[in-house]
């Protein structure tokens, strides 16, 4: 794998008004509006808020806005459709796993207050190809981008230090 890394800095992507929502009040993303029904949610008790799959509906969709009451999403993983993902909830974390094999995936817009992109988050997206680490992120964990063959560009937020490993 070999990746293009740009500078340090604020290099955070804003949506399109600067909070993502379109005149109805709903987050958009070029086609794409929130839309809850594309996803399955926990049924435990305290967890309603988390995203746990795909729905039928949600299979079909090549853009997807994670909703504004989204606190958490994991289970999104192995979807050939989706290229496009926009996380509504600046809040919003997100578990390992989460996307891994998404093998058409060209594009996340990461949650902005988001602190840690865990393990495999993108392992296997094959077409993801460049993507912004918010600056509040402080923590990768292994295989992120493990197996990300088409990535080309990660920009890293400004919070985000690497340390050489020993000799």
């Amino acid at each position: 794998l070999c990746c293009a890394l740009t500078a340090c800095g604020n290099t955070t992507p804003t949506n399109n008004d600067g909070n993502g929502s379109g005149s109805s009040g709903q987050v958009q993303s070029g086609n794409a509006v929130a839309n809850k029904d594309y996803f399955e949610w926990s049924q435990i008790p305290g967890h309603e808020n988390e995203i746990t799959g795909y729905t039928t509906e949600g299979l079909k969709q090549t853009e997807l806005v994670i909703p504004e009451n989204c606190t958490s999403v994991q289970g999104l993983k192995e979807n050939s459709t989706v290229k496009h993902v926009v996380f509504a909830n600046p809040e919003t974390e997100i578990h390992a796993n989460t996307f891994r094999d998404c093998t058409n995936l060209e594009s996340v817009e990461l949650p902005a207050n988001l602190t840690i992109l865990d393990d495999s988050v993108f392992n296997g997206c094959t077409k993801l190809k460049t993507i912004s680490i918010p600056d509040r992120v402080v923590e990768l964990g292994s295989n992120v981008f493990l197996g990300c063959e088409g990535l080309e560009t990660v920009e890293f937020g400004s919070c985000l230090l690497y340390t050489s490993p020993s000799p």
